[in-house]
Order: C-alpha cells, then structure tokens, then sequence
C-alpha cells in the first residue's frame, strides 16, 4: 500500500500512517496488545477498568477538560477493549492534529489513577454490568462464550461485581507497568495527515513511555465445550445462542467461513431468515456471526423465540446446518454473498475512523496491514470448494454447545440429541 506507511519510533512504538490527501479529517487510534486473555483469574475486568480510568483524569487535566478539549473541537473521542486489545480513538478535522497527539499521549502517559476515581469507576462499571444483565440477548452470547469456550478466550471483558471489587490501586499500576509498554503499543493513523510531523511530535511526546517487556506466556489451549448452559432470567422470549469451532483471523479458511456465515445467517436473504422467520414464522430475529481471534476462533447461530416454538427453531436451525453440510452452495449465493461482503468492506473504507480501525486491528492480530485489494481478492478467491474444506467445521450440530436465557425451565437435552 503506497500511501500506508510503517515505521518505529526510537523506543520501539510501531507507527502507521495512511495519508489520504483529499479528505479533511483524520483519525489516531492508540492500541494496546493486551485485553482480556492477557488477565489472570485474580485480575478480571483489569484491562476494560483501565481503559475507564484513562478518561478520567491527568497530571495536566480533569476529566472534564479531556472532554471539554475535544468535544469544543467537534471531536470525537473513546475507547474499547476487546479479548486480544484495547484502543483509544480520536477523530477530528486535519487541522487539530496537535489536539489529537496532545489528548491521547497525556491519557497514556499521565493519567492520574487516584483512589477516588478508582472507586468511582468501579461503581459506573457494575452499573454497566447490571445494565446488560437486564439485556437476555446480550447476557446470552456473554454466557455462551464463558461457558462454550475452555481457556483464557472465555475470559469476560467487562470482569465481575466480585472480581471488580478486589481490583486496587496497586494492581492497575502492576498491570500497567506489565503490559502498557513500548512493544505492546501501536499508534495508527489514517487520514489528511502530515507523516512527517507526526513522527517527529509522537517520537517527542512518546519518549519516556515504559520499554521493559516481561516475558509472557499465555495457554492458548482452545476448545469448544459441548453441553448446554442455562441461565434464568426474566424475559419474554427464549434466547439461544449455538457455537461450535471457528477459524482464526490469520486462516485460510477466514474468506470462506465469513461466505458461509453470510449465506447461512446474514441479513435478510439468508437461509436461516428464511426458512425459520420468513416461512415459519418461529422467530423475529434469527442470525449467525463468527467469533475470530489470532490462534483461533469460534461460530456462533442465534434465535430468540417464544418457549412453544423452541424446539421447532432449533430443529429448523438443524436442517439448515444439514442441508449445508450435504449439498454445495450454489453458485447465485456464492456470487451473491461475495458481492454482498465485498460491498460492506469498500464502504467501510470510505471512514478515516474505519481504516484506522481495520490497520490497527489488523497489525495487532496479524502483524501485518492488508491492501484493499488483498481483502477484495480474498473474497473474490472462494469457491464451492473451499466452502466444502470448512464446512466440517461448522455443519455437525453435535459439535455445537448451547446457552439459554429463559424466565421458565427448558430441558436442552431432550431438544438437542
């Protein structure tokens, strides 16, 4: 890619740039190779806290400047975390660069992490928990992946209430001096940028960050616990949540599992929308995604239905993983899902915000920033066969857990044979 370029800056931080001239914003991301697989038991919900307590005042600001000195911009200023990473983002006109490297050094280098704050953000954090405990469909993909998957990927993000009350001051220090370091950190920007500057000021700013990295092994042992999950709760539908063992971000196989996704359960052409919504009227929302981390990755199929229609949804969902596993995809929804991927990939490219996010991403996972053509290529390069080569993977329903979020008692076990 001509216009990205990579270089390090004099402590060891990988800097990416993608310079496009003919727009007049410009978006930095600051990532951080650690998230919640890089936690122990002892420190869950560490990386997401942190992220919280990066806003929340500096050596040079409260939090309310940090706010104050973007949004007064018509900025756009945030963050999150993931399993493998956590990003802090700023968007802005190309003419406030010295805004965007001023705000993010100063919350990477500075931040406070006083005792007042801590406590505060710890309680908005367990709101947030108690927020999406009251959202079943989002408590039932969180409980799945916890009990789907064995090892460190299950690892929750957002921590829990117990977890998060024995985390302190000093642990948030340790963690920090661990993993927010030098070779860990990656600063990609992507926009109407001056490349040059932008070195020269972060190489600046960016000089006293931490270098010493301490050796870190992490068990990436992965697989998928078959067996049923039931959490009770109130709610007005069952919600079921099915994953089996995907592909990795760095496989082969990623292009036409994201295909099989698609055909199966993407948007409203797709055969589970279909068949289970559209013909037999068994579910609203009916859909499947996949799960992609750098060693691994999991596929997952969602239903919310009422309670007198579980066991038809989940024998149509059956079907379907059957009817893919014997018969090859045709041609009109090869074509069709390539044209339909395809399509969503360019569009995100039209977004500094988006570029900045798939470059960062990308090297972060990867450790490598994709060409638009390499990833068009990609898409354009599946064919029925390399479908087939996946679809033992995805295709035998025996091979797949289930969790379930209902206010009534389901017995999964007679439903799923």
């Amino acid at each position: 890619m001509e216009n990205v370029k990579l270089k390090k800056l004099d402590n060891g931080i990988t800097l990416i740039t993608e310079n496009l001239p003919d727009i007049s914003t410009f978006s930095m991301g600051f990532f951080v190779k650690t998230g919640a697989m890089n936690e122990t038991k002892r420190e869950c919900g560490i990386s997401h806290f942190i992220e919280h307590l990066m806003f929340k005042g500096t050596k040079n600001r409260t939090a309310k400047e940090i706010s104050e000195f973007v949004d007064f911009e018509g900025g756009i200023l945030n963050a999150f975390t993931s399993r493998e990473m956590t990003c802090y983002y700023i968007k802005l006109l190309s003419s406030k660069i010295d805004i965007a490297i001023d705000v993010l050094t100063d919350m990477l280098l500075n931040s406070n992490f006083d005792e007042e704050s801590i406590e505060k953000e710890r309680n908005v954090i367990i709101e947030e928990i108690k927020m999406y405990e009251d959202i079943p469909e989002e408590i039932v993909h969180e409980k799945n992946v916890e009990y789907a998957l064995r090892g460190i990927h299950s690892n929750s993000i957002s921590g829990t209430v117990a977890s998060l009350k024995k985390i302190d001051r000093k642990a948030i220090l340790n963690y920090l001096e661990k993993h927010y370091v030098a070779e860990n950190l990656v600063i990609v920007a992507s926009g109407n940028i001056d490349e040059k500057y932008l070195y020269k000021e972060l190489n600046k700013k960016m000089k006293n960050f931490r270098k010493t990295k301490k050796e870190e092994i992490l068990d990436l042992s992965y697989e998928i616990k078959k067996g049923k999950k039931i959490v009770k709760k109130p709610s007005n539908q069952i919600h079921l949540c099915f994953s089996t063992r995907g592909v990795s971000s760095k496989s082969d196989l990623r292009y036409p599992a994201a295909i099989i996704s698609n055909v199966l359960g993407e948007g409203m052409s797709s055969r589970l929308f279909q068949k289970i919504r559209e013909e037999r009227g068994l579910a609203y929302s009916v859909y499947s995604s996949s799960g992609n981390f750098s060693k691994d990755g999991y596929f997952e199929i969602y239903a919310g239905v009422n309670q007198d229609k579980i066991g038809s949804a989940i024998e149509g969902i059956e079907e379907e993983l059957e009817t893919l596993s014997k018969e090859p995809v045709s041609l009109e929804e090869l074509n069709s899902s390539k044209e339909q991927l395809k399509a969503s990939y360019v569009f995100s490219q039209e977004n500094t915000s988006a570029r900045m996010m798939v470059n960062g991403k990308n090297f972060i996972l990867l450790n490598k920033v994709f060409h638009p053509e390499e990833v068009i290529s990609g898409y354009d390069g599946v064919t029925v066969r390399s479908i087939d080569d996946i679809k033992d993977k995805i295709c035998d329903f025996r091979n797949y857990s289930c969790s379930c979020v209902s206010n009534k008692k389901v017995d999964l076990r007679k439903l799923m044979v």
